[in-house]
């Protein structure tokens, strides 16, 4: 891959993963029960991209395609490590929906789901740079 399609490739899983991602949980009022904010980590992880056609991806399918295209290319890249596992770790909170009763730290959700765009950022840079 060129460094613009690398480049272009990154733009798009920032937009398209790293914005989106967060987007449910961050429109929640402070106050909103604990539903609610299971609603929002629902539709931020498996309901990640509507597109104007209405076609729906989730955030796993968002990476995997991404993942897939760039890997190879992007894989001697730190900045590359380090946002394979603060992906990992924004999708990991899709266990916690699976278990009804599980309290959901919003905090918490909310830091690892903005990390995601931030560490799409870092590689951005270290692909501008290099």
């Amino acid at each position: 891959m060129t460094k613009e399609d690398l480049l272009d490739a990154l733009a798009e899983l920032k937009h398209d993963l790293g914005k989106y991602i967060l987007l449910p949980v961050s429109f929640l009022p402070e106050d909103a029960s604990q539903s609610e904010v299971r609603a929002a980590l629902e539709t931020a992880l498996m309901r990640t991209r509507v597109t104007p056609r209405g076609g729906v991806r989730g955030a796993e399918d968002l990476w995997s395609a991404f993942s897939e295209e760039c890997r190879e290319s992007l894989g001697p890249l730190q900045s590359f490590e380090e946002l394979q596992a603060v992906v990992v770790r924004a999708l990991s909170w899709a266990e916690r929906l699976t278990n009804p009763v599980s309290s959901l730290d919003r905090a918490a959700l909310q830091a690892d789901l903005a990390e995601v765009s931030a560490a799409i950022a870092r590689v951005i840079e270290e692909v501008e740079g290099g």
